[in-house]
C-alpha cells in the first residue's frame, strides 16, 4: 500500500512500550519499508532491537506475549530472537539482534540508504510492486522475487554507509 505517514507515529508508541519493558540498555529502531517515507509497504511495522544479550530476551517470552507479540525463535537467522504481533493480521515484527551485529548493521544501511536517496527508494518501490504483481498472494515467492534487488541495495548501503554525504569532506 502506499505509505502511510501515521506508520512513524505506530512505531514511537511501540517503542515507547518496549522501551519500558527492556531498559535503557536496549537501542530501538524502526526499520523495514514503513521506516522509509515514500515507500510503499506491507503495513507491518518492523522493529529492530539491539540488546547486549539476545538470550535475556528468552525470559521475556511471557512479559512480551502480554504486550501481543509471540516468539518464533531465530526464525532462519542465528543469533536473532523474532516475535510477531497481531493475529490474524500481523501489525508488528521485532527483530531482536546483539547489539552492533552484522544482521542489525545491515538492516540500518539499508533504511538509512533509502531514507538518503529517493532514486534507490523509487527504484526499490517498482521491484517491489513487480514482485507483489507476480507473486499470486505467495509470501515466500514475495520476498523471494524482490531478493535480488534487496540484495543489490543491501551492497550498495554497506558499500556506502561509512561514506560522508555528497558534497561534504572529511576533516
Amino acid at each position: 500500500m502506499p505509505f502511510d505517514p501515521s506508520w512513524a507515529d505506530d512505531f514511537e508508541a511501540e517503542k515507547r512500550v518496549l522501551a519500558a519493558l527492556l531498559g535503557a540498555q536496549a537501542q530501538i529502531h524502526h526499520i523495514g519499508s514503513t521506516a522509509v517515507p515514500g515507500l510503499c509497504a506491507k503495513p507491518i511495522i518492523d522493529i529492530l532491537v539491539e540488546v547486549p544479550d539476545v538470550a535475556r530476551l528468552d525470559a521475556l517470552h511471557d512479559a512480551l506475549r502480554t504486550l501481543g507479540y509471540q516468539a518464533r525463535g531465530e526464525n532462519g537467522i542465528a543469533g536473532r530472537r523474532y516475535f510477531v504481533k497481531g493475529a490474524p493480521q500481523r501489525t508488528h515484527h521485532l527483530h531482536a539482534f546483539r547489539a552492533g551485529s552484522p544482521h542489525a548493521i545491515r538492516h540500518l544501511a539499508l533504511r538509512d540508504w533509502l531514507q538518503r536517496h529517493p532514486e534507490a527508494c523509487q527504484a526499490y518501490a517498482a521491484a517491489k510492486r513487480q514482485a507483489a504483481a507476480a507473486c499470486g498472494g505467495d509470501a515466500h515467492r514475495y520476498v523471494a522475487l524482490k531478493d535480488e534487488a534487496v540484495k543489490a541495495l543491501v551492497a550498495l548501503a554497506m558499500a556506502n554507509r561509512a561514506a560522508p554525504p555528497a558534497g561534504q569532506r572529511e576533516g
